[in-house]
């Protein structure tokens, strides 16, 4: 009897030993699964992420060629505006010039008639002074 239930025993341990291997080998499939899903996640992160990093890369590549090219245009339009600038005063001073020059011109003909006046009375009182004479 003690045979018996020994050997009841031993098949319920082995049962038991049976099943505990089984829950060990559904556990290990489950954590297998489970870190197949992850590994696939992080792979999927990390394809998202290098396509992120690349974007960001050309853009800021377009950003800096966009820059490039309003920091030329800012400075043609310096530039433009500075010439403008410097043109403007040119043609303020040759307006200037251009008075003064009008103003001697003025003045030239105003001595030259005052000149030609006073050789006139000159002549005239010379001439009254030897008729009186």
């Amino acid at each position: 009897m003690r045979e018996v239930e020994g050997a009841s025993r031993h098949e319920a341990l082995e049962a038991q030993v049976k099943e505990m291997q089984q829950a060990k080998d559904r556990q290990a499939s489950v954590v297998l699964r489970r870190n197949s899903e992850i590994e696939k996640q992080l792979k999927d992160l990390h394809t998202h992420g290098q396509r992120n990093t690349e974007a960001v890369l050309r853009r800021n590549a377009e950003l800096e060629e966009q820059l490039l090219r309003l920091e030329g245009a800012m400075k043609s339009k310096t530039e433009e505006a500075q010439l403008r600038c410097r043109d403007q005063e040119l043609e303020e001073a040759l307006v200037r010039e251009a008075a003064s020059a009008t103003f001697i011109g003025e003045l030239e003909h105003k001595l030259r008639e005052a000149e030609a006046a006073a050789s006139g009375r000159s002549e005239r009182q010379a001439a009254e002074e030897q008729v009186t004479r």
